[in-house]
């Protein structure tokens, strides 16, 4: 008896001292795990950048685009635009409020024209993206880029006159709960010569449904939301570019400035098939816009587009 007392005494004191020493924290410190920056940026700023873009910021897109046929006003002619691409963009937080930004875009349209002096050829573009995002204050966003881009048609000898550079600079200010301002410069040959295009637009949370986004001189959109998955939208576009191109649309000239412009309007309808992938199909008219070559000695070719249909499909997968 006196044994089975003095067992369960030393089990008693031994288990006492066990606690003790395992609750003191100079006997066992609890290990802290620094959280991942993008987890803090995430947390921070998802409501912000939730609001800013219904689309996301991340992705992976490849698309087609085709143009049938599509005049050329006061001319005799027409012209057939097939373009296929695909564009990646990125972000990296390097802090609680900071991003990298960076990406890749690869394109190929097959430019058609039908007689009037003016041959057919086709146009590739290779470009990248660096940029930084910071968020100066939690209601005010600013994100800078540099948009460096060979721009060329298949065939033509590769010069640093087939390198463009853009770059761009676009605040936004959450001026409250679903309202959105933003401003921002350019310095592109997006609408013609490198010219320093302002930037200015707003965009609006209507209900849960609806909401308004606008940036001039580039796009006014409407959206509305059916349910999780499904988001129908339309609105007025307008994309234009700068090509360093060969003989193969004048042949009199070897090399000369290819310039595209085109104001659309469309509507489309934008699906998640899972929950990393999303299609869309977008339909409308090219309604203004216009093709000039500009040869360095005379001679060159400038027409309006006339108003006719396109169509626009694609898919993109959330990174």
């Amino acid at each position: 008896m006196k044994k089975r007392l003095l067992l369960a005494l030393a089990s008693s004191l031994l288990a006492c001292a066990c606690a003790s020493r395992l609750s003191h924290p100079s006997w066992v410190q609890q290990k802290s795990y620094p959280e991942p920056e993008d987890s803090i940026f995430d947390t921070r700023h998802r409501d912000f950048l939730a609001g800013r873009d219904w689309r996301p910021e991340q992705s992976v897109e490849v698309y087609l685009q085709y143009v049938p046929s599509i005049g050329l006003e006061g001319r005799s002619q027409d012209a057939t635009i097939f373009e296929m691409g695909t564009r990646l963009r990125k972000r990296q937080a390097i802090g609680p409020d900071s991003q990298w930004i960076y990406g890749a875009d690869l394109g190929f349209t097959a430019l058609d024209f039908d007689g009037g002096g003016v041959g057919s050829g086709e146009l590739v573009r290779i470009g990248g993206e660096f940029g930084i995002a910071h968020f100066f204050r939690e209601d005010l966003y600013v994100e800078a880029s540099l948009l460096p881009e060979v721009r060329t048609s298949l065939g033509t000898s590769l010069s640093l006159d087939c390198l463009f550079f853009d770059i761009e600079a676009l605040g936004t200010w959450r001026y409250r709960e679903g309202v959105y301002f933003d401003g921002g410069l350019a310095i592109t040959e997006e609408f013609g010569d490198t010219k320093l295009l302002p930037l200015l637009g707003m965009r609006m949370i209507v209900d849960a449904n609806w909401r308004v986004e606008v940036l001039l001189p580039r796009k006014i959109e409407i959206s509305w939301r059916e349910g999780e998955k499904t988001t129908l939208y339309g609105g007025w576009y307008r994309w234009g570019s700068e090509y360093r191109v060969g003989d193969s649309f004048l042949a009199n000239a070897p090399e000369h400035d290819l310039f595209l412009d085109q104001q659309r309007i469309a509507v489309g309808v934008d699906y998640w098939l899972t929950d990393a992938v999303r299609g869309w199909v977008e339909a409308g008219l090219v309604v203004n816009g216009n093709v000039e070559m500009r040869p360095s000695r005379g001679g060159g070719f400038e027409g309006g587009w006339e108003t006719d249909p396109f169509l626009r499909v694609g898919f993109a997968w959330d990174l």
